[in-house]
């Protein structure tokens, strides 16, 4: 006889560990959408980075050489241009050039932690008992509609 208790849902939901990492990865991500939307990037640059996710939370670790470089690419043109938000300060680029390049490698490790986190995804959430294509959707969907959050947070003119 199966029970409440013996449900795939409810092996899902009792997992502090995967509250702790949704939870974790949804606001990190979230965080990620209002930097690409305050530095206001090209739609192409938030489909090429839809896509890295969509790699990274299907292929796992084998994916963080390919994200890695998609974000060094990221982060070259924009020091190269000097990109920066103009809700903060819009001259620090060229007023206090060591500041500015701090917080940039600040956001870089920012982004490779999230990098990282995606990609062990599969590997933290493996005890909950999920299929792969569900660990997929979950994978994929957190930082997706993380994204369109933190997005919609800027536009709102909400500060994090």
């Amino acid at each position: 006889m199966i029970t409440v208790k013996d449900t795939v849902a409810d092996k899902f939901y009792s997992y502090p560990r995967f509250w702790i990492y949704t939870i974790t990865l949804f606001l990190g991500y979230t965080v990620a959408g209002w930097f690409l939307a305050a530095f206001e990037v090209p739609w192409l640059v938030w489909l090429i980075t839809f896509a890295v996710i969509l790699h990274l939370a299907k292929v796992g670790e084998e994916a963080i050489v390919l994200a890695n470089a998609w974000l060094v690419l990221i982060m070259f043109i924009g020091t190269i241009l000097k990109t920066w938000p103009t809700v903060w300060l819009p001259d620090l680029p060229f007023q206090n050039a060591p500041l500015w390049a701090m917080i940039l490698m600040g956001l870089w490790a920012f982004s490779i932690l999230l990098i990282m986190a995606l990609a062990w995804g599969r590997t933290i959430l493996s005890t909950v008992g999920l299929n792969d294509d569900r660990l997929f959707y979950i994978l994929l969907g957190i930082p997706g509609v993380a994204f369109i959050v933190g997005s919609v947070i800027f536009r709102l003119g909400w500060m994090i």
